[in-house]
């Protein structure tokens, strides 16, 4: 085929899928009922039901928005685009759509998004939209309009919003047409519109219409004319006339049959160049060009047809015969990018009679991408075990529409993993501290790859079900804090003591012995045994907060400070502080200053006067009664007149903080006294989480909060302050407190804290503890701005070019072991996994960080020495393999 001059279609890429910003027109849309069909506008409360659906029906997520400039509104005469709803928190949300044939048919999706400057901004956000757990395109246009012919694989259909980091999602309205399964085939049974072409129309300008005679409302461009001289317009037929074609297989609109373009004069062919269509060479096109012969030859011949590409000169269909007053749709195999020309991402095409007596025509044709839905969603056992978890707790569990696991990241609360056949399966189930009522479902135990499950701190009620047992792959398991009742499973227990459970908590109140389990109480016993046990409990805890689950502490000298009858008046307090006359430190809500008490030093922390408290007295009462060895002892309060103030034992070497930014080598410099600190902060935040009921979290974990006493032992600080806070009216300072510190605060927080928050703020401390750099540290030099020590360590150990020990403190000088300094960053990176359950708890932190420290007693100082002398003189790299168990830092 020889080269002519060829008529050109630009085409948007493939990220912005269609832009129909286009100035100088004006294009409404009127929502079309129909059976089966779905009209979502999104934003507004105030639908007409039986018309358009308000989107609250489909979302629980997101906050309604509306463009306030009419002008842009009565613009794009589009008042069905008024309202929008936007989606400023989480990674993704999701629509989550069951039409009336579910996965037995296919639809024509159209999701539009009109920014319209509605929160004053000027900054059209960018973000991606997916359907189901696949990639549909790339939004971040003011105006944008995004079509798919979509083949469901389950009933319900989901639409994802993605937040990419730069701007807050949107969404303008969504629509839903069924369309016949037979039509619009590919190879993976779904087809993103790329763009659809009425080629017998020419405009000065094209612009995008639904024609009122097409069933499916689908978007139709019209031609500009000064672009295709090669091409002339033939008015095919009259609207009347048209009435005597058979129906189109594609249920094409009438009015797109009653044109058709043609070669100009002294021109035989059609040429196409569609323009930069993407720039992936295994993407596959797929063209439908529609075609309807409504002229009668007086030779008694019919049209003929060949369509071909300009890289492949044999043509790309069998001939095509056309029929008079009958529609005809050819749908090209599929076609794709020459990977020799991806400086030219486009695709030629030309369209020519067959034996020249009669000239070719074109009344429309549609361009598709093929989806190439290779992603495998969750597996539909555990779609419906966790669905039906979702339906049960559905008014108190938010945010979880779409996939469970895809697209990005899984919802709130579940870990996932991908099993042998690539779907996704849930391996993990965190539902703690979310009011939960009721029994246990039984449902849970269908999530047959759990390994974790976390339902801790709610109020389930009854027994806990023997099918917990059978659970094969479970070992983490945490009952407590709930009102259940009965016995623990004898499997669970049989489990756990061989080791092929490693964590089961439950409260004390269930019967974990065999002897209880065997032995049927009579039911009249029932009520005078707990009414026996409660005044016992009665009795034996109303003076202490905490339970421990072992019997005796290690004394660490603060019994000197008794803690009885402390609550002291206004003058005792000045006499205690010389008159507050020796300050020695200074917070966002109070300085502390130094005291005596008897012979003994204590710390006054008195508070700013513009603090706001709560049950300040109740909870100071309270806290004097937790005894740790690592906890600050608080031995007293003043809530007197205009003071109020709380004594604590006085931790004579200050904070963490000082210690690990101090310039000089100080007593905490080397790796095991570095250690022992971390031990003593683990089993501290483990006490305040399993020693006491209910668990204190502390909230604000920070080298700050970590004290020192004269043998460098830790302490924590300030536990169980969040509690004496109101929850409004607070200033600035006590809730930048109560919601922690910038760098150690849990990204994954929800709105509700845990103990998995206490986690991710001591594995921050750990790392500060291993690096002997601040949480947010500067970036190098010509860089702007700054890193939190996450990123930094997770870059340094994921380069293989980087020296992986340059992340430990200089000041260790080659002292430590190996084994031990790797054991630590471990246990360091995984409290600070940004999925909650994925960390591990302060018990086994603890536990592991002992192990670190075992393995760091018995290791040899001058070995290491010379093993890191001759590393450092063979290899600038490293000496540090976080994956590997015998290779150096």
């Amino acid at each position: 085929m020889k080269k002519i001059e060829v008529r050109q279609v630009q085409m948007e890429t493939l990220t912005t899928v269609l832009l129909f910003f286009l100035l100088g027109n004006r294009f409404g849309y009127a929502y079309r009922t129909g059976t089966g069909y779905i009209n979502i506008d999104c934003g507004n409360n105030k639908t007409n039901n039986e018309t358009i659906k308000s989107d609250s029906e489909y979302i629980d997520t997101g906050t309604n928005a509306e463009i306030l400039n009419q002008d842009i509104i009565d613009y794009f005469d589009a008042e069905p685009l008024k309202t929008l709803r936007s989606f400023p928190d989480g990674k993704r949300n999701c629509y989550s759509i069951k039409p009336e044939n579910g996965k037995e048919s296919k639809y024509l999706i159209r999701a539009r998004f009109l920014y319209g400057n509605y929160d004053n901004l000027n900054a059209p956000p960018k973000f991606d939209l997916y359907i189901g757990v696949d990639y549909w395109g790339t939004l971040n246009h003011s105006y944008s309009v995004v079509e798919i012919i979509y083949k469901p694989v389950s009933d319900l259909i989901h639409v994802c919003l993605v937040n990419t980091g730069h701007g807050t999602p949107f969404i303008s309205d969504l629509v839903l047409r069924p369309v016949n399964s037979l039509l619009y085939n590919s190879g993976s049974g779904s087809l993103r519109t790329i763009r659809r072409y009425d080629t017998g129309e020419k405009v000065s300008n094209a612009f995008y219409h639904s024609y009122d005679n097409d069933i499916l409302d689908r978007y139709w461009t019209e031609l500009p004319t000064e672009k295709f001289e090669d091409w002339s317009i033939t008015n095919s037929t009259t609207s009347e006339a048209l009435r005597k074609l058979k129906e189109s297989e594609c249920q094409i609109p009438l009015k797109v049959f009653m044109t058709a373009a043609t070669p100009a004069t002294g021109r035989k062919e059609l040429n196409i160049r569609i323009l930069k269509v993407g720039t992936d060479p295994n993407a596959e096109y797929y063209f439908y060009w529609h075609f309807a012969e409504t002229q009668l030859f007086s030779d008694g011949n019919l049209r003929q047809i060949q369509i071909t590409t300009m890289n492949n000169p044999n043509p790309m269909e069998p001939l095509i015969t056309l029929q008079y007053m009958t529609p005809l749709t050819v749908n090209s195999s599929s076609v794709k990018l020459n990977p020799e020309s991806m400086n030219d991402p486009s695709l030629y095409f030309s369209i020519a009679s067959a034996d020249s007596l009669h000239l070719p025509i074109l009344n429309a044709v549609e361009v598709f991408i093929d989806m190439n839905l290779s992603v495998q969603p969750t597996h539909q056992d555990d779609v419906n075990a966790i669905m039906d978890v979702k339906e049960k707790y559905q008014h108190q569990i938010k945010g979880w529409g779409g996939d469970p696991c895809l697209p990005i990241i899984p919802w709130h609360g579940l870990n996932c993993s991908i099993s042998s056949t690539d779907s996704q399966r849930i391996v993990g189930l965190d539902l703690s501290h979310m009011n939960l009522t009721g029994p246990i479902l039984t449902s849970v135990f269908q999530l047959t790859l759990l390994n974790s499950l976390n339902l801790s701190y709610n109020n389930l009620t009854g027994e806990i079900p023997e099918d917990i047992g059978e659970m094969q792959n479970l070992q983490y398991i945490d009952l407590s804090g709930n009102l259940l009742s009965g016995n623990v499973p004898i499997k669970l227990l049989e489990k756990k003591k061989s080791g092929a459970i490693i964590t089961l908590r439950y409260d004390s109140n269930l019967c974990a012995s065999y002897a209880c389990m065997k032995k049927k109480q009579p039911k009249y016993l029932v009520p005078l045994i707990i009414t026996g046990s409660i005044l016992s409990l009665l009795v034996i805890g109303g003076a202490i907060l905490c339970v421990r689950n072992w019997k005796t502490e290690e004394s660490d000298g603060s019994s000197r400070l008794n803690p009885k009858n402390r609550r002291f008046t206004e003058s005792e307090m000045a006499n205690i502080t010389n008159n507050y006359s020796t300050q020695i430190g200074k917070g966002g809500f109070a300085i502390v200053y130094l005291g005596t008490l008897g012979d003994t030093q204590v710390a006054v922390k008195r508070l700013n006067q513009n603090s706001t408290l709560g049950i300040f007295q109740d909870e100071a009462e309270l806290l004097m009664r937790v005894y740790h060895k690592n906890l600050v002892s608080l031995v007293g309060y003043c809530d007197a007149g205009n003071t109020m103030a709380l004594v604590y034992e006085y931790m004579a070497k200050g904070d963490l903080k000082k210690h690990l930014t101090a310039a000089e080598q100080t007593n905490i410099s080397g790796w095991k006294q570095r250690l022992r600190i971390a031990v003593d902060i683990a089993q501290g935040l483990e006490y305040l989480h399993r020693g006491c009921k209910p668990p204190i979290i502390h909230r604000d974990i920070k080298p700050a909060n970590i004290l020192l006493d004269d043998n460098l032992h830790a302490k924590i600080s300030d536990f169980g302050m969040s509690r004496m806070f109101q929850s409004e009216g607070e200033d600035d300072n006590t809730k930048s407190y109560l919601v922690g510190t910038h760098g150690y605060m849990d990204p994954d927080n929800a709105g509700r804290l845990n103990e998995r928050s206490d986690v991710y703020s001591f594995g921050v401390i750990l790392l500060e503890l291993i690096t002997g750099k601040p949480a947010i540290l500067p970036r190098g030099q010509n860089q702007k701005g700054s890193i939190h020590i996450i990123d930094w360590v997770n870059s340094v150990l994921s380069n293989d070019k980087a020296n992986k020990r340059s992340i430990l403190d200089q000041r260790f000088n080659g002292d430590y072991s190996i084994e031990s300094v790797k054991k630590a960053v471990e246990i360091a990176r995984e409290c600070v996994q940004l999925n909650r359950i994925q960390r591990p708890t302060m018990e086994e932190v603890m536990s592991e960080l002992k192990l670190s420290l075992a393995i760091e007693n018995e290791h040899n100082p001058r070995s290491i020495i010379e093993l890191h002398r001759a590393s450092s003189s063979t290899s600038s790299n490293a000496i540090f393999d976080i994956e590997q168990a015998h290779q150096e830092l």
